[in-house]
């Protein structure tokens, strides 16, 4: 990788790390995310724990822990800013690594000039941030998630199963590539899969659909060949075999494990669910940015009209593939919120397949399209610098992970400085103020059994000496100095369009 090529990912890191940190900071604020950031498991499925195959997130989460407690914590002095900071900097490395494997994809299989394919590698970044981007109200985005710990379980395994797509992609035959790399290449990247499938069961569908559609075209041209070597089938292609098995077992060691008898008991293959569910992706997937499906339509209007006049399908079989895979994606999630309640598929994270596909999708359509006319490619700066202005015109911000990071970040340094105080003082017990919400129930987001969670992250990250007994008490003095703020009931006026105007 040459200094040019080095530069480019380092600015483009310390641009989403920014954007993380100070547009969308990525605060720990609820139970959940006290709990994992402090609690590291082994790094294999257990079939009787909460979350039986979430290997990656329940790992990486709490790394990022001891990397914010014992390495940013000493530099910045502040340990929930550490925390906020140790999670910007992952997620942004994360996806500046898919935005370079992307950039390799697309010079490779399209064989694309260097400030070609680095365009194309800008529109790919910039459409997670464009693509549901709403002109009248605050908007979601690609890499948006709903907590910090939402991020380690849901972003992060999309961004590792995606880069592994994106991997294989770069060759026309991966299992052919995979046959003639070394023996610690190949164990390397069975590591890399395994951590990817062993993710989450509603995101490693991005991964398996993939392969599958990989194997299902060597098992069609095996059958084709008309030959009889089934052995040599499965010795060619032992990859995919290896990643399906991965994907069947982490299905498995999911819906049978304690979260998946939780969620949505009884009968779930009925009507209602699955119109509860459809109708809850059509609520999110309705927002996808108008201006965005125009041009797509047209590329792929450009690339139906070439195909036909030169009589060459290749393209279009192309995008077909790539339609397969949405439709596979979509299918599977709707199947699989059945079950887990139609509410995770309103939401970007739990839906990251169809986006990462779809967004796949409008990329190759402009690259398919600036190939069959080579003229087009002279509007693809143009949409550049458009789109750039539309995806960051905060005057409708972006969703943020909390409600608001400056009060979850009060609220956190308020309840843990009370906490360090009486380890300071000796004390082995203390009652701990917290905002209170609502009248009875857990107090969510600040449940009481967070206390136990709170005082365990706290003394793995050396923030307290001892372990302490804590015991939260909800405080309706807290919520009203910390949460209760007063917000005037103005919206964004738009002068310049203001049909109130003479």
């Amino acid at each position: 990788m040459n200094k040019k090529r080095i530069l480019k990912y380092i600015v483009m890191f310390l641009l989403l790390a920014l954007f993380f940190t100070v547009v969308c900071p990525i605060v720990p604020y609820e139970g959940d995310d006290w709990y994992f950031i402090g609690a590291m498991r082994q790094p294999i499925p257990y079939a009787n724990a909460f979350n039986p195959s979430k290997v990656l997130p329940e790992i990486i989460e709490p790394l990022c822990g001891y990397f914010a407690a014992y390495i940013l914590k000493p530099i910045t002095g502040d340990y929930v800013l550490s925390l906020s900071l140790a999670a910007s900097i992952f997620i942004s490395a994360l996806i500046t690594l898919m935005t370079s494997l992307f950039n390799r994809f697309i010079s490779s299989r399209f064989n694309l000039k260097k400030s070609t394919a680095f365009a194309y590698e800008i529109l790919f970044l910039l459409s997670f941030f464009v693509i549901f981007k709403v002109e009248t109200a605050n908007s979601f985005y690609g890499f948006w998630s709903k907590s910090y710990n939402c991020y380690f379980n849901y972003l992060v395994p999309a961004l590792a199963n995606a880069c592994l797509v994106l991997f294989m992609l770069k060759y026309e035959d991966f299992s052919l590539e995979f046959r003639n790399i070394s023996y610690l290449k190949k164990g390397l990247f069975i590591v890399l899969a395994y951590l990817a499938i062993f993710s989450s069961i509603q995101l490693n569908i991005i991964t398996a659909s993939f392969v599958a559609i990989l194997l299902l075209k060597k098992i069609y041209l095996f059958i084709k060949s008309k030959k009889k070597d089934f052995l040599g089938l499965i010795k060619d292609n032992y990859i995919y075999l290896i990643i399906l098995i991965m994907w069947i077992i982490a299905v498995i060691y999911d819906l049978t494990g304690n979260r998946g008898k939780m969620v949505s008991s009884g009968s779930w293959l009925n009507f209602a669910r699955f119109k509860d569910t459809v109708i809850s992706l059509l609520y999110l997937y309705r927002l996808v940015y108008k201006p965005l499906i125009i041009i797509t339509i047209l590329s792929v209007g450009a690339i139906v009209f070439n195909a036909i006049r030169n009589k060459d399908f290749k393209d279009i079989i192309r995008l077909i593939k790539i339609i397969i895979l949405i439709a596979i994606n979509t299918l599977y999630i709707v199947i699989l919120y059945m079950k887990a309640g139609s509410g995770y598929a309103t939401r970007v994270d739990a839906t990251w397949g169809i986006l990462f596909y779809l967004i796949i999708f409008i990329i190759e359509t402009f690259i398919i399209c600036n190939k069959c006319y080579k003229i087009t490619e002279v509007i693809i700066p143009i949409i550049i610098v458009l789109l750039s202005f539309v995806a960051f015109n905060f005057n409708h911000p972006f969703y943020q992970s909390v409600f608001d990071a400056k009060a979850a970040k009060a609220v956190d340094d308020y309840i843990i400085n009370q906490i360090v105080e009486a380890d300071k003082e000796g004390k082995i017990s203390v009652e701990v103020k917290v905002p209170k919400h609502g009248e009875s129930g857990s107090n969510w987001p600040q449940p009481y059994n967070m206390a136990t969670w709170l005082q365990n992250t706290l003394y793995a990250h050396k923030i307290t000496r001892n372990r302490m007994y804590i015991k939260f008490v909800p405080d309706e003095e807290v919520t009203n100095e910390l949460l209760n703020k007063k917000y005037d009931n103005m919206f964004f006026f738009d002068f310049e369009r203001s049909k109130y105007l003479k």
